[in-house]
């Protein structure tokens, strides 16, 4: 009796793996998004500024999904001024020990980088 359940079992195991091998190329896994698809992308600043503490920008992700980002603008970009709600801004990099974006004023007419879109 022992030995009929294991054979079934095998034989489920091998018939199982024969049905889905055809099945992987139409079923196949997309990686997860993660935080550094933004990078190199375009986003808007919805704070009423950006400076090395603080700010907050909306940004559309790679799916056509837009998230709400931390963002922060380096001393030396913010000589050049601060970077202000409505502005147009280019993700560089990513904090991942603080967990926010590093962003530097850009012309938005530039078209996004990301997406493969200059003018």
């Amino acid at each position: 009796m022992f030995v009929v359940l294991i054979a079934a079992i095998g034989a489920g195991v091998l018939i199982t793996r024969m049905l889905a091998a055809p099945l992987r190329h139409v079923f196949h896994h997309t990686p997860p998004p993660s935080r550094a698809d933004f990078v190199g992308r375009i986003c808007i600043i919805r704070t009423s500024t950006v400076t090395p503490d603080f700010g907050q920008a909306e940004i559309t992700s790679p799916d056509g999904s837009s998230a709400l980002i931390q963002v922060r603008q380096s001393r030396e970009h913010a000589v050049h001024g601060l970077l202000r709600s409505g502005a147009s801004a280019l993700v560089y990099d990513y904090d991942l020990d603080r967990e926010f974006f590093w962003v530097c004023p850009v012309d938005p007419a530039m078209g996004d980088p990301a997406l493969g879109r200059f003018t």
